[in-house]
């Protein structure tokens, strides 16, 4: 299954070896973007911000710039005023270790996890946007994947992809001293996605129904035995990027029932948008829309409470590319797609 993470408006998630080689912010011009018809990118209405051959399956956005994840591998970068083809990976991954996920912290960090040899040695790590200053926020762990933070606290899931594994939970560093603090446990099977807010952690994880179920834990208390958020996701849709925050209530795709419904752990279960499949979603919480791509490669804006009909905002190639993430900053709205040919980064006016 694909790892999911999501950047939360709050925000907008090595040892000693690692090694930060520096972001190269490499530029073309108009002439050498792709064009033609298959797998291009191109959308009707955005403009190419990165084209690569690589495949990215994250997509967050802060301080100017356009954070990719190259899958299983880093982390890459293209300044959104500018467009670059096949940007260099920020993050050098010695040849024991293995990238596993990234998000971007309300202090402008970027923090990671990487896991090392045999269930040992995995390790959380920030660094600048820039990629210098790299730190261990906190080592010698067993299998840390997908993170996400929230003020001085970072959740992660420690998760070491055993199929038959009952043994997933939810560590936290920053909640009682540096940790790490188990934080939630008495999951069932995998976990699927991290998310937090100021006042709770979520995850996404099996349930016996063999379905997808969010779970809630207060940041300020750890659970044994976590609420149920939303139960009866469906297991057969890719769920990346399909959920997303307004820093109080989750935002959520449920392709199966054609949907985006909101809800919280103090807010009922209300649908924004119906009759849509929705590949990827993020929040603007300040203006108060809830932005989306489809699985017809277009790209929508809504009201968050769901009072206007959707509005398309750029249309691609629905025949060969594929959404995989959508953000959101002050001025513009950006969607990761998957192409014939690699990965396209496309932005469009809010």
């Amino acid at each position: 299954m694909k790892r999911i993470f999501v950047a939360l408006a709050l925000l907008a998630s090595a040892s000693a070896c690692r090694q930060i080689a520096g972001i190269h912010d490499v530029t073309f011009s108009d002439a050498a973007a792709p064009s033609g018809d298959g797998g291009s990118g191109e959308c009707s209405g955005a403009t190419n911000l990165i084209t690569s051959i690589a495949d990215y399956d994250d997509l967050s956005v802060a301080g100017g710039f356009a954070f990719v994840e190259i899958t299983s591998a880093g982390v890459a970068r293209c300044a959104t005023n500018g467009t670059c083809k096949d940007p260099n990976d920020l993050l050098t991954v010695p040849a024991t270790d293995t990238y596993q996920d990234f998000t971007l912290s309300a202090s402008s960090m970027l923090v990671y996890t990487l896991q090392g040899p045999s269930g040992s040695g995995g390790s959380v790590h920030a660094a600048k946007l820039d990629g210098t200053g790299d730190t261990t926020v906190v080592g010698n762990l067993a299998y840390p994947a997908y993170v996400t933070t929230t003020g001085a606290r970072t959740f992660w899931v420690d998760d070491p992809f055993i199929v038959t594994s009952d043994t997933d939970s939810v560590q936290c560093s920053g909640c009682n001293g540096v940790g790490p603090t188990p934080w939630i446990t008495n999951l069932f099977g995998g976990a699927y996605g991290i998310y937090a807010d100021a006042a709770n952690v979520y995850v996404l994880a099996d349930d016996p129904s063999s379905t997808y179920t969010l779970y809630d834990c207060p940041v300020t208390a750890a659970c044994a035995s976590p609420q149920t958020l939303l139960a009866g996701l469906d297991p057969t849709t890719e769920l990346a990027q399909m959920i997303a925050s307004d820093g109080t209530d989750l935002y959520v795709g449920r392709n199966d029932h054609a949907d985006i419904v909101r809800v919280g752990p103090a807010t009922p279960l209300t649908p924004i948008v119906t009759g849509t499949q929705a590949y990827a979603v993020a929040v603007d919480a300040t203006a108060g829309y809830v932005y989306y791509g489809t699985d017809q490669a277009s790209l929508w804006r809504v009201k968050a409470d769901g009072s206007d009909a959707p509005t398309v905002l750029a249309t691609c190639n629905s025949t060969n590319d594929t959404v995989e993430a959508v953000a959101v900053d002050a001025t513009s709205v950006y969607m990761l797609l998957s192409t014939a040919t690699g990965s396209v980064v496309v932005s469009a006016p809010k």
